[in-house]
């Protein structure tokens, strides 16, 4: 409840910037997913950015248009949604995967033993991308891109299976047709 009301007060004042520290903390997975398509629904009708802090990786995979990674007290890597959910950084990949194997341990940071016994081991390809969540009412919101943008401009090949919905739909060779049926009225 404080939530919320933390929230609207914070609306009220129709803000440029809104910053939510861990706004699904406590949630269980169907209440985070509500408040992730609150925050979409809100970006695409007020134009505000959401600077949002998060440990939940459902939430960061598929929410912001950028996301950042902060380990070992500064910023590991800042960018595009694809650029991050890509990366074979071993930090990076390490958390947005929710892998055991890298830098990241149970203390902020593993001892040298631990680290030298995963050295043997190869490195791990980055999950799926999952498509990132679309506006309740319609097309895709002003800083979105297509799926897939990122990756062909930059010669990155998304990891296999990226951007194929729960449903079957692959949003990337698909966009027009299920966009186009989604396009708000102007």
């Amino acid at each position: 409840m404080k939530k919320r009301a933390g929230l609207a007060r914070a609306l009220v004042l129709d803000p440029e910037v809104i910053l939510a520290d861990e706004p699904d903390s406590g949630l269980d997975p169907v209440r985070t997913a509500y408040l992730n398509q609150l925050f979409v629904d809100l970006n695409a009708e007020m134009g505000a950015t959401f600077l949002i802090v998060t440990h939940d990786i459902g939430t960061a995979r598929v929410l912001p248009d950028n996301l950042g990674l902060l380990f070992r007290r500064g910023l590991v890597m800042f960018g595009p949604r694809e650029m991050i959910l890509s990366s074979t950084h071993p930090a990076v990949n390490q958390f947005f995967n929710a892998r055991r194997q890298g830098p990241i341990g149970m203390a902020e940071e593993k001892d040298l033993a631990e680290i030298e016994s995963e050295g043997a081991a190869p490195a791990s390809m980055p999950a799926p991308i999952p498509p990132q969540l679309m506006p309740s009412d319609g097309g895709p919101r002003p800083a979105m891109r297509r799926p897939g943008a990122w990756l062909r401009e930059h010669h990155v090949e998304a990891p296999p299976g990226s951007f194929i919905d729960d449903e079957g739909r692959d949003w990337m060779t698909e966009w027009e047709s299920l966009t186009s049926a989604r396009q708000r009225p102007q």
